[in-house]
Formats: C-alpha cells, sequence, structure tokens
C-alpha cells in the first residue's frame, strides 16, 4: 500500500512496521504505544509552534 494522502511520513513509517512479512520484525503493542505517542507530541508541539509565528 502506498502513503495514503496527507499521511505523514513518519506516521507512514509506524504502519509499514506493523505490516512486515515477519510477524517478529513487527513492533510490539508497547513499542507501537510509545511510537505513537512520540508522533503525537511531536506533531502537536509543531503545530503550536506554527500558529504561533
Amino acid at each position: 500500500m502506498s502513503c495514503p494522502v496527507g499521511c505523514p511520513a513518519a506516521l507512514y513509517e509506524i504502519m509499514l512496521q506493523c505490516w512486515h512479512k515477519e510477524p517478529e520484525k513487527r513492533p510490539t503493542f508497547e513499542t507501537l504505544q510509545w511510537k505513537l505517542e512520540d508522533l503525537f507530541i511531536t506533531d502537536s508541539t509543531e503545530y503550536r509552534e506554527a500558529t504561533m509565528a
């Protein structure tokens, strides 16, 4: 699957990791949770900075 329109590259990379053909190479739920938390914290910080400019 190609990257959906408007999907951030970092989120698409996580999606690709989840779809890895070898299940043992897919992220665990715990890893997925911290990656997504990191992504959304970074995303909201960038949004705040952009709106303050």
